[in-house]
């Protein structure tokens, strides 16, 4: 019987074993398709599929250690719900689940999908499914519920729609009878998936009456590929095309035609430009060189570019300008070089002096104005001939000469002589010829007889007739260049008149430097002129030198290098045992070594041998390079980055760069291409002057001038350069990139500089609203940032003067590890910013563009027809209310500015939040670009604010308003951050996690300059327990056991940084450094409305200095952990007395009227006859706290490795209590007596300083020494040191003495040395 008893007690026992196993395994649902991976993966979808599904697989774990688990093969069908975990923020990826799916787990299945439908593309999402166990059918296992079931998490990434580019708005055909065909590039946005895709283009616009004149291939573009060579055909001539190409999947999904196509690309024949070199020479040799140069060099199957060349006199500018203005070339006679229809000899290029009359001018000159002399260094020279207005910027060429420019007066001339003695210019060649591969010809043009002498002008004039040319690109193009010619005849010498015949080969010997002065004043090196401290100069008198000190050493300076083991070196880094090893060298003339002279080089062979004469110091050559030339100053074999290495960039065309900021530089302006140096963290501010050129895509208001990330691809161009994970590698760097939109740009708006705008005499200026803080939070993400779309390029708006999606803040976070840069983070705060309109930038009226008309079809299409417009993407959801922040800033503490609200919104295919409006009744007019315009309300309102912008109703047309530009600034950051293990994601979105990582001010002793750590101290809350074991805190609250320092930035000690104006309100706040006693401050502008109640105005001042100095604790030690106590030590604060709370001080004008003030209060308990006398003086505060004072003591606590370590022991914080009043005297009278009888309420104000100190006290330390190596100094006499605390210092000094005497009387009895000797 009680077996079994026992049985059934051990069979209960073992189902209740079971059936808590099987309770501790639970079924898990995970997205992925990788069961071992412990990373979420990523899933990528466009948004044109509409729909798509998710890899999910199964498994087992235990709910107590989240552990793997082993168990039963699943039997069972799984209803699987999915939900999105993402809090939605706009612009992020949307997508529905059916929350139906049912997944049936039989057989040992392990695996299974989810579907959801797409609604809109963006960022991606995270997205977490669980499962619960179907009641039917049933099986043998049941693993999962809701609760316990939710699994590994993964990434949805809606993306848009693929499109692909020619990586140009505007291509050029080339210009040649020899060439017919051209290629272009095709870019994908992203790779080709599964299914192969044709890529297309095709003409659908031409300029009316004509028809398109270039036939596109189609090109295949295979899996796995984003780009294509397309070859097109050039059919005949004509202007300029528009033209589309678009792409389609052989499967339709990935590609399709009506969504990939790009927008108009303009396509014209290509034009060619000519200059000459220089546009203007002054000429004295016999001999005149200009060079002829195309803008381009000829291609293969371009034909031979022939011009004609020809000299001309002048004797004004005004006929080379009238020469110019012909315009038509001059082509030669019968094809005979060198002859013209206007010629009568066949030597037209020969130009004389006689040609030259005196006080001649052409009879086609056109100038009024008098003529001036020739300028002998600068002068216009002529153009080409102008190109097409369609084609894309070329190199221009000079302006041409106009009758403004300083024309010449009539020059001198020699007196005309024999022609056979006459000289003259010839061109050599005056047919040009440029072939295949040439791009500049150089002009042969000599003076004949130069001995003659030549004074007067000259143009230089080729020009591609017709006649001689076919390729219409350089056909009829033309360039001058105008020469001053200042030849001057040549004067003989009579040689028989010469007394002595000088030996040409005969070298004039030095003397020996022993006996004779070579070089009797070195420092002599100015002629004429006497050289400051050298006195030995012979053109320095006594006054002179009584003006300067001689230079030291032998007279005239000894200038030789100090060589570092001289004893003379006075080097602070030189070694200790420099003074025993150091030898005293001097290169002095009284120590009689000299240099031999040798012999100098009389021909290439004696130049020769010199060359390969070994120096006796530095070998051949005595040339050193101590300095780098260039940033590339490391191989591609280095093997990495080091410390101060520019990071490196790589281009598509294999050029390499340096990633680079804007860099302030220390004469106040920006550098703005200064490379990132490796592990350097850098921040910069820089200013920028509002004009309307920075408003374009390669400024740097351009986000695209900055880095991009690595997936970006909409739209497929440009590229950007990839950061180098190695120096001189090629592997790229993985970049990301996220773009936050701000309305609010008054962080980063210059405030004015001006006294009348800084100190109005009206509006009050208190404390800034952020205490003090220079951080700029970080805005919302820009909702069209997928991580994939390229930022808008910057947008000027000429009517608003507004420049859009301009950048504003830049900051970096480059990821290291080892000599490798792992990942580069970025985040680009962009916004909206006023520009000064320029002239020069205003877009071309659209009269002017081309009329583009359908071209009719030469044969079938072989793709849909495309349609008329394309999807646009908003760039900038937030700027569709936009409101202007810029007229009269006043500061961000003043926002009582005005400005005009204007309101446009872009039609879009995709969903858009709509923004909201003011309540005010707007009139909305459609335009013809599909754009909205509100004006604003004819009725006037009061100013609001929202988030720092002003806005106001106004009842001037908004189409007449534009805003006030403001400088402001931009901020750059970069912040190295160290990466303790290996990146695990290859193409990561987010920042790795690392933790973190804080600079220490020394270690363990505060270094100088370095940040004072200080906080306030968290503990736990006391508690008390009755008998029963309860617990609750003690009442009132006390400190229980010690959690940490909290050393945020608002906790701990700070002083003033005063900002424009020393205005408080425009300061910020910077933290305390060790070493360095500081005293800075700011200014109040305060008038009647503070002043009338000082118990309000002590309590405001002093919470205001109270919140600088907020810390109770103050780090000891420069590596002071914030979890350990004993490392910080007390900060007293003086301000324990109760603040004064007497009421407050009445109000009464000096008239008997009452003043009439915004915060004006008479409290019903005052009582005039309990105030004190002060408080009944007018504009008058007593005891208001108006500077705070930080005392901090420090002590040297040792030294370790010969650095003296300094331990901080305590601080002292009080408040200098000041008199605040108001000064009634003088010419700020009036802001004590306002006029009481009207119902003006304007404070008057005026200045109040508020200041902040501290002082660095050094005091002996009462603690323990710290001792080296266990030994200090104190150890061989300790007994007699006031640190020994064991007897007292009598009988301690008795005993010593006695062991002294037994000691003397040992040795004397004994006698040791005796058995020594």
């Amino acid at each position: 019987m009680f077996s079994l008893t026992a049985v059934k007690h051990f069979a209960v026992v073992l189902l209740l074993f079971e059936s808590t196993q099987s309770q501790d395994i639970q079924g898990r649902v995970n997205l992925g398709s990788d069961p071992s991976s412990t990373i979420s993966e990523s899933f990528l979808f466009n948004v044109n599929i509409n729909s798509g599904t998710l890899p999910l697989y199964f498994d087992l774990y235990n709910v107590t250690d989240d552990s793997s688990a082993t168990g039963d093969a699943f039997d069972e069908d799984v209803v699987v719900t999915c939900s999105i975990i993402t809090a939605f923020t706009d612009g992020d990826s949307e997508i529905q689940f059916t929350n139906t799916g049912t997944v049936p787990l039989r057989n040992g299945d392990t695996t299974g999908t989810v579907s959801f439908d797409i609604t809109s593309q963006g960022r991606r999402i995270e997205v977490q499914c669980s499962g619960e166990t179907a009641a039917a059918p049933p099986g043998t296992t049941s693993y999962f519920s809701l609760g316990t079931s939710a699994g590994q998490t993964g990434f949805v990434t809606i993306k848009k729609d693929p499109v692909v580019s020619l990586c140009s708005d505007q291509i050029l055909v080339p210009n040649a009878d020899g060439i017919t065909t051209g290629q272009v590039t095709l870019k994908l946005s992203e790779p080709v998936e599964t299914s192969n895709v044709t890529g297309i283009c095709q003409v659908t616009g031409v300029q009316p009456g004509e028809a398109p004149w270039l036939e596109f291939e189609a090109v295949r573009i295979l899996s796995g590929e984003d780009s294509a060579v397309m070859v097109y055909r050039i059919t005949g001539t004509g202007s300029t095309l528009q033209v589309r190409c678009s792409a389609e999947s052989d499967d339709g999904v990935q590609f399709q035609t009506a969504l990939s196509e790009t927008g108009d690309i303009l396509f014209d024949f290509e034009s060619g430009s000519v200059q000459m070199f220089p546009a203007f020479s002054v000429v004295t040799g016999d001999r005149f060189t200009p060079i002829l140069a195309l803008s381009d060099p000829l291609r293969t199957g371009e034909a031979d570019v022939t011009f004609f060349c020809q000299l001309t006199p002048l004797n004004t500018t005004d006929e080379a300008q009238d020469i110019i203005d012909q315009g038509e070339c001059v082509a030669p006679v019968d094809g005979v070089p060198g002859t013209t229809d206007n010629a009568t000899t066949d030597q037209m290029d020969i130009i004389t002096n006689a040609t030259l009359l005196p006080n001649t001018t052409s009879p086609g000159t056109a100038s009024p104005a008098p003529t001036a002399p020739i300028p002998a260094t600068s002068a216009p020279a002529t153009p080409a001939t102008a190109t097409p207005a369609t084609a894309t910027p070329i190199p221009t060429t000079p302006d041409p000469i106009t009758t403004e420019s300083p024309t010449f007066v009539p020059l001198p001339t020699n007196v005309p002589s024999p022609a056979n003695d006459t000289a003259t210019w010839v061109l050599a060649q005056p047919q040009i010829v440029f072939q295949e591969g040439d791009a500049a010809k150089v002009l042969d043009i000599q003076l004949r007889n130069a001995g003659r002498g030549f004074q007067g002008g000259l143009l230089v004039r080729c020009c591609s007739t017709p006649d001689l040319n076919t390729s219409p690109k350089y056909t009829d193009l033309s360039s001058s260049v105008v020469a001053r010619m200042e030849v001057a005849a040549a004067r003989s010498v009579n040689w028989t008149s010469a007394t002595v015949s000088a030996d040409l080969q005969t070298e004039t010997p030095i003397t020996n430097p022993a006996y004779t002065e070579v070089s009797p004043c070195p420092c002599d090196l100015t002629t004429n002129r006497c050289d400051t401290n050298c006195c030995c100069d012979p053109l320095c008198t006594e006054d002179d030198i009584l003006a300067f000190s001689c230079i030291s050493g032998i007279p005239g300076g000894n200038f030789t290098k100090q060589h570092a083991y001289n004893c003379s070196n006075e080097d602070i880094y030189r070694p200790d045992y420099f003074p025993f090893l150091c030898v005293q060298t001097d290169n002095s003339p009284f120590l009689g070594l000299y240099y031999t002279a040798r012999s100098g080089a009389r021909d290439a062979a004696g130049y020769n041998t010199l060359k390969a004469t070994p120096s006796d110091i530095q070998g051949t050559t005595s040339f050193e390079d101590t300095q780098q030339r260039s940033l590339d100053f490391q191989n591609a074999g280095s093997g990495g980055y080091k410390f101060g290495f520019p990071v490196q960039t790589l281009f598509e065309t294999n050029t390499r760069g340096f990633l680079a900021l804007p860099e302030a530089d220390p004469s106040g302006g920006c550098s703005w291409l200064s490379p990132i140096q490796f592990q350097v963290d850098a921040a910069s501010r820089c200013d920028v002057n509002p004009v309307q050129g920075l408003c374009t895509e390669s400024s740097v208001l351009s986000a695209r001038a900055y880095a991009l990330s690595t997936n970006m691809g909409y739209p497929p161009c440009p590229n950007a350069p990839n950061v180098l994970a190695n120096y001189g590698g090629s592997v790229a760097t993985p970049t990301t990139v996220r773009y936050h939109c701000t309305d609010d740009i008054n962080p980063y708006v210059v405030p004015s500089t001006g006294v009348s705008e800084l100190f109005p005499p009206t509006g009050e200026s208190f404390f800034p609203d952020n205490n003090g803080s220079s951080t700029v939070p970080l805005p919302a993400r820009c909702a069209w940032d997928d991580g994939y779309t390229l930022p808008p390029i910057p947008d000027y708006d000429e009517a608003t003067y507004l420049c859009s999606s301009a950048v504003l803040d830049v900051r970096y976070e480059l990821f290291w590890r080892g000599n490798q840069i792992v990942q580069l983070d970025s985040v680009v705060i962009i916004g909206t910013v006023a520009l000064s309109p320029d002239s020069s930038f205003n877009s071309t009226d659209e009269n002017e563009q081309p009329i583009f008309v359908t071209p009719p079809p030469t044969e079938p299409p072989t793709t849909p027809t495309l349609p008329d417009s394309t999807t646009e993407v908003t760039m900038n959801a937030t700027d569709t209310d936009l409101i202007t922040v810029y007229e009269n800033y006043t500061g961000p503490t003043q926002q009582t500015t005005t400005s005009i609200q204007t309101t446009a919104t872009q039609t879009t295919e995709s969903p858009t939040t709509e923004s909201p409006t003011t309540e005010s009744p707007t009139t909305n007019a459609p335009t013809s670009q599909g754009q909205t315009t509100t004006d604003t309300p004819t009725t006037q309102s009061d100013m609001t604010t929202d988030s720092g912008i002003v806005t106001t109703d106004s009842p001037i047309n908004s189409t007449n308003q534009t805003n006030t530009t403001l400088p402001f600034t931009q901020r750059f950051a970069v912040t190295f951050i160290h990466l303790p293990t290996p990146l695990t994601d290859p193409a990561p979105v987010d920042p790795p996690e690392v933790g973190t990582q804080e600079t220490l001010s020394g270690n363990p002793g505060y270094i100088t300059g370095e940040r004072v750590f200080s906080g306030l101290a968290v503990y736990d809350p006391l508690v008390e327990c009755n008998d029963t074991g309860d617990c609750a805190p003690v009442d009132p609250p006390q400190p229980g056991d010690f959690v940490r320092i909290d050393d945020a930035e608002v906790n701990r000690l700070r002083v003033w940084v005063p900002g424009p104006g020393s205005l408080c309100s425009q300061s910020s706040l910077a933290d305390v450094t060790f070493g360095e006693d500081h005293t800075s401050g700011c200014i109040l502008r305060l008038g009647w409305t503070r002043l009338s109640n000082c118990t309000t105005l002590r309590e405001a001042m002093l919470a205001e200095l109270q919140s600088t100095v907020a810390a109770d604790r103050i780090g000891k030690v420069g590596n002071a952990n914030t979890s350990i106590e004993n490392n910080w030590a007390p900060i007293f604060n003086s301000e324990e007395d109760i603040i004064p709370t007497e009421p407050p001080p009445t109000t009464v004008a000096p008239t008997t009227v009452d003043m009439t003030t915004n915060e004006q209060t008479t409290p019903e308990f005052f009582n005039e006859t309990q105030s004190s006398p002060m408080d009944l003086l007018q504009g008058l505060c007593y005891e208001v706290p108006t500077a705070v004072n930080i005392e901090i003591l420090y002590a040297k606590a040792g030294e370790y490795g010969s650095v003296i370590q300094r331990e901080i022991l305590a601080a002292y914080v009080t408040y200098t209590r000041s008199t605040v009043k108001l000064n009634c005297i003088g010419a700020d009278g009036f802001a004590c007596h306002l006029d009481q009888t009207s119902n003006e309420t304007t404070d008057w104000v005026q200045s109040f300083p508020v200041a902040s100190t501290v002082t660095f006290i050094l005091t002996e330390r009462q603690s323990a020494r710290r001792c080296d190596y266990d030994q200090c100094d104190e150890e061989m006499l300790f007994l007699l040191s006031l640190r020994f605390q064991g007897d007292s210092r009598t009988y301690t000094v008795a005993m010593l003495m006695i062991v002294v005497l037994l000691t003397i009387a040992y040795f004397a009895i004994t006698k040791p040395w005796s058995f020594i000797i």
